[in-house]
């Protein structure tokens, strides 16, 4: 090390070097900006919202949520010069979200604390910006299955004909995979939700509809019509995490849902067919698979350090 000054722990661990730049606290919202999607209850609970922040170089984001809730960042994006959008997935809480950046910002009246600068006379540690204080890492993987059972029970084949209300509780997530570790009293995390999963549930009927004369078994002498109906009820998932004390938890959070219909008819005269009809509508699900499964890196901090 040719400058400023190298800090290590018991373990031998660098915490502070002029190799490298550390992070530190620039800012800290509440509620966000934008909500994209809110089911107000529906599917375990979703809502996905935008945290904007101006920064002059990448933010790297952390949150805290109440005990229990599910949480997970699922994007950071550019919006203009100096504009950041920070996308987030809960099951329906507002999480308070903690930016951290390589940048450090202090008042003009700390004029106490430890500077270390590198070769190019860059700070890369300021104690008076409340650096980023990691107090634990987890590598958790999440469940294989966002629901242990998907059922077609009360959904209607017609047209998507069972609204969101009569269909969520099908695909409400009910697993996770808890691991035990040590929490500050109020953590705080930094997890980007990589895992995504799709399930659908087909239901369809065949209804026939005789014009002419009802034969019973015999059939149907004239005209007569076949009617089939197809439904595909989705629900799009994405991994996200919640804590309780002594753990965190891998689980799964619906980020987007739909149904997708399909109608057919075919019409026939004495077993002469005179036509058919087709038509479809609503939202096309996505492919039903789970990918980007391998496991992810929780990064745990202390909130209480910038509040």
């Amino acid at each position: 090390m040719s400058y400023g000054l190298e800090a290590t722990n018991s373990s031998g661990q660098v915490l502070i070097s002029d190799e490298f730049k550390n992070l530190h606290f620039k800012q800290k919202k509440t509620s966000p900006d934008y909500t994209d999607r809110n089911s107000n209850g529906l599917f375990g609970g979703v809502k996905l919202m935008r945290y904007r922040f101006s920064l002059s170089e990448t933010p790297v984001p952390f949150f805290h949520v109440p005990s229990g809730n599910s949480c997970a960042i699922t994007a950071v994006r550019s919006v203009s010069s100096g504009v950041w959008d920070v996308e987030v997935l809960t099951d329906g809480v507002n999480p308070e979200i903690y930016i951290f950046a390589t940048a450090a910002v202090v008042s003009s009246g700390d004029s106490y604390g430890v500077q270390v600068f590198n070769s190019s006379n860059q700070v890369t540690f300021d104690s008076r910006a409340a650096p980023l204080l990691v107090t634990g890492l987890l590598s958790v993987a999440q469940p294989s299955q966002p629901s242990s059972s998907y059922s077609a029970s009360g959904l209607v084949a017609g047209n998507c004909g069972t609204s969101s209300s009569g269909y969520s509780g099908a695909f409400t997530p009910d697993t996770s995979s808890n691991y035990s570790t040590s929490l500050p009293t109020k953590p705080l995390f930094f997890f980007t939700s990589n895992a995504q999963a799709e399930r659908e549930i087909h239901v369809s009927l065949t209804e026939d509809v005789c014009d002419g004369i009802d034969l019973g078994k015999l059939g149907c002498a004239g005209a007569y019509r076949e009617y089939q109906y197809d439904s595909y009820y989705w629900a799009f998932y994405r991994n996200t995490i919640a804590w309780s004390s002594g753990s965190v938890g891998s689980n799964w959070c619906v980020a987007d849902w739909g149904c997708n219909w399909t109608y057919y008819v075919d019409s026939a005269f004495v077993g002469i067919g005179t036509g058919s009809t087709s038509s479809s509508g609503g939202n096309w699900p996505y492919s039903n698979e789970t990918i980007n499964t391998f496991n992810n890196t929780v990064i745990i901090g202390d909130a209480s350090f910038y509040d």
